[in-house]
């Protein structure tokens, strides 16, 4: 039973770690919380129930971060305007489309763009964003190069 505790708290321990890298916490900081919340300064002295709670309140700091970075993107976009894909970009896209379909021989080129967009994209062409037509475009030159499916 001693093994199984230990390997619960080495898992907790580098979650611990992992949170940390994810929130860009350095081993200084790191310890600074640990200690804030447990009142520890050593991390391997802790129990599993103090790395639970410090595992808890790291998680909730993420989550928070994530949150705050989603409504500050959306914000960002709502005026739409920076977004929107250009007339250049899709005047770009279907020029290599049609390099494309004849060294391919593509049957129905709409389709395939169609599929590259909903696998990369997750989205249809006519949505796409001028960030994400940045990378089609990429995506289009590099088939076009290759001259492969």
């Amino acid at each position: 039973m001693n093994q199984i505790n230990q390997q619960t708290k080495n898992k907790k321990i580098s979650r611990l770690w992992c949170l940390a890298k994810d929130l860009g916490m350095e081993s200084d900081m790191l310890h600074v919380a640990v200690e804030g919340i447990t009142g520890k300064t050593s991390i391997s002295s802790l129990t599993i129930n103090q790395l639970s709670s410090v595992i808890d309140v790291l998680n909730k700091k993420r989550r928070q971060d994530r949150q705050r970075k989603y409504r500050k993107n959306s914000a960002e976009s709502e005026s739409g305007v920076e977004q929107i894909a250009t007339p250049d970009q899709r005047e770009l896209v279907s020029k290599l489309m049609h390099v494309i379909t004849e060294k391919l021989s593509l049957q129905n080129p709409q389709g395939y763009l169609e599929a590259i967009c909903r696998r990369t994209f997750h989205s249809q062409y006519s949505r796409l964003r001028r960030s994400q037509m940045i990378k089609l475009i990429e995506t289009l030159k590099s088939i076009q190069n290759r001259g492969v499916k």
